[in-house]
């Protein structure tokens, strides 16, 4: 069995990468992060609160190296009765070459979330993120993540506003698209 692993291992990081981050191509995937927040409210409790948050996501390389799309978050966690989702478009930026390894990313985005908590006072509010990251391509099509988000979300009925910095972990999976042969 080790020599299996170690074989696989030896074919996953020896296979030539050419990243599917080109105009034209779709990316699938998410991560998921544990977050700490500070509240700050008129209304309710102003502690500070944790959540583990799953976001899936999907997007399309309009120009190589710039995905455009757009993500749904789930949030679960200190004070909740019940979920937030949040749905909302992203833009995303490559930094190197389509054909390295390793590749560094810029993510920013805005969503409208609905809270699904009992007895909770907002029911609807919206923010922004920005996210940098480093991604791993294990081969040309699937790699992980690893980010720092910066979150901003502001429910304005009840003129509350969380903030806080996020550190998600995350797999993409990069699928090229099909040339048509010209005949």
């Amino acid at each position: 069995m080790k020599k299996l692993i170690l074989v696989v291992t030896i074919l996953l990081f020896s296979i030539n990468v050419k990243a599917q981050i080109t105009k034209g191509n779709w990316m699938l995937g998410g991560n998921g992060s544990f977050s700490y927040t500070d509240r700050k409210s008129d209304i309710s409790n102003p502690d500070p609160s944790w959540n583990i948050v799953v976001n899936p996501n999907i997007g399309y390389f309009v120009i190589d190296k710039l995905a455009v799309g757009s993500y749904t978050s789930t949030s679960f966690g200190k004070y909740s009765n019940g979920f937030i989702l949040s749905l909302g478009p992203f833009l995303r930026y490559y930094f190197l070459k389509p054909d390295k390894k390793i590749n560094f990313f810029t993510e920013v985005s805005f969503e409208y979330s609905i809270n699904f908590i009992k007895n909770n006072e907002n029911p609807s509010n919206y923010g922004y993120n920005i996210k940098p990251g480093l991604i791993y391509f294990l081969n040309s099509s699937v790699a992980l993540e690893a980010s720092l988000r910066y979150h901003y979300n502001r429910a304005p009925d009840v003129n509350m506003i969380n903030n806080g910095l996020i550190f998600g972990i995350g797999l993409q999976i990069h699928f090229e698209r099909k040339k048509s042969s010209k005949k």
